[in-house]
C-alpha cells in the first residue's frame, strides 16, 4: 500500500479527534482506526467537501490611529475547502 497525501481524510480525522477519545491516539494510530472502519464497511466516505479553519493573518505594523497594516495579498478567508480526492483508496 502506498502512502499518499489525503487532506480530506486528515481533516476528517482532526475533526473527529477534537471531540472524542480518538484524540488520545497518535496520528498514525488514528489512521489505522479509520482504515479499519473504512475497509470493514463500518464507515463510508461520501465525498462531501469539508472545511478547515484558517488562521487570521498577522499584522506587519500599525497606522498612527492604531489600525493594523497587513502584508499585500494577505488572505482573510476564514475557512478553506478540502475536497476528497478522486482516488481515496491508498490512505
Amino acid at each position: 500500500m502506498t502512502e499518499t497525501t489525503d487532506d480530506h481524510l486528515q481533516e476528517l480525522m482532526t475533526q473527529c479527534a477534537t471531540n472524542t477519545p480518538l484524540g488520545r491516539l497518535a496520528g498514525v494510530e488514528q489512521r489505522v482506526v479509520f482504515r479499519w472502519l473504512l475497509d470493514g464497511g463500518y464507515m463510508a466516505r461520501t465525498g462531501k467537501a469539508m472545511t478547515r479553519p484558517r488562521p487570521h493573518p498577522h499584522p506587519i505594523g500599525s497606522r498612527s490611529d492604531g489600525s493594523p497594516i497587513y502584508a499585500p495579498g494577505a488572505d482573510f478567508t476564514t475557512h478553506e475547502t478540502i475536497e476528497m480526492p478522486a482516488t481515496a483508496g491508498d490512505v
